[in-house]
């Protein structure tokens, strides 16, 4: 009975825990290329978005990773076929607070992207520009009389060629993509065993309440027989008592009785 009682308790604590977690998800609804001329992704959730993000070359993606998170209607591949964005993937990795869900950016070169939050539950990723050449271009404003244009777009074009050939050299897109997926499915599945295992000690610390409980109930009756029978002795005592002392008073009046007829 004791392991019957257990395993409902962990199963109600388990599902609680479930139901508790999936409403704490942040419910991503949409994803969607903004009518801008294709320069802006707008992810749409019911709450502030608690994200990380990452990039992979050839041909050079944006992966978006936010935590707790989950898609409701989203579809998998949303073709976009644009001049700078191509394709936009979606995929869900763990369950409960563990939950991951990730966004993939395809592009048709390399990009500067602002990533930011509107109206508190909506992300927005923005094209700022190609590569690094804005960012240059803004921190060195030199006139193109003192500095020719040669000069300026070499450093540029080592620096995007050094992006985009330094990752490759060392690991390919499609295994760095799969050991990022590896990552978020270790992380979805050590946040599940860590779930898994407070549901267990809760379980664990409902049941030691439940046997001290019981265990209290039981000397509480205990204690009850108990003064119920001594109390029932004492009744007893008083009874004998009171039959003795009856049986001498009748005694007594007997004796007398006998007194007076002699």
């Amino acid at each position: 009975m004791i392991s019957v009682r257990a395993a409902a308790v962990g199963c109600v604590l388990a599902v609680a825990g479930s139901a508790a977690a999936q409403n704490d998800l942040n419910v991503i609804k949409s994803v969607k290329v903004r009518n801008d001329g294709g320069l802006t992704v707008e992810i749409a959730g019911n709450k502030k978005p608690n994200f990380t993000t990452f990039t992979m070359p050839d041909p050079f993606r944006l992966v978006i990773d936010v935590a707790e998170a989950t898609f409701e209607g989203v579809p998998e591949e949303i073709p976009v076929g644009g001049k700078l964005i191509t394709v936009i993937k979606t995929a869900a990795y763990g369950s409960d607070t563990s939950a991951i869900a990730r966004v993939l950016i395809g592009f048709t070169k390399e990009v500067d992207t602002d990533l930011q939050v509107e109206q508190g539950t909506v992300l927005v990723v923005k094209v700022r520009g190609t590569g690094s050449s804005p960012a240059v271009a803004s921190a060195k404003p030199a006139p193109e009389s003192t500095k020719p244009a040669a000069e300026t777009a070499k450093p540029a074009t080592a620096q995007q060629q050094t992006a985009a050939t330094a990752p490759a050299a060392t690991e390919s897109p499609a295994a760095k993509e799969q050991a990022a997926d590896n990552q978020a499915q270790a992380r979805a599945a050590q946040d599940e065993a860590k779930r898994q295992k407070e549901a267990e000690r809760q379980a664990a610390l409902e049941e030691k309440k439940r046997k001290d409980e019981e265990a209290r109930a039981a000397a509480e009756a205990e204690k009850q027989r108990k003064e119920q029978e001594r109390q029932a002795a004492l009744e007893e005592k008083k009874r004998k008592e009171e039959e003795a002392k009856a049986a001498a008073e009748a005694e007594k009046q007997r004796k007398e009785a006998e007194r007076q007829a002699a």
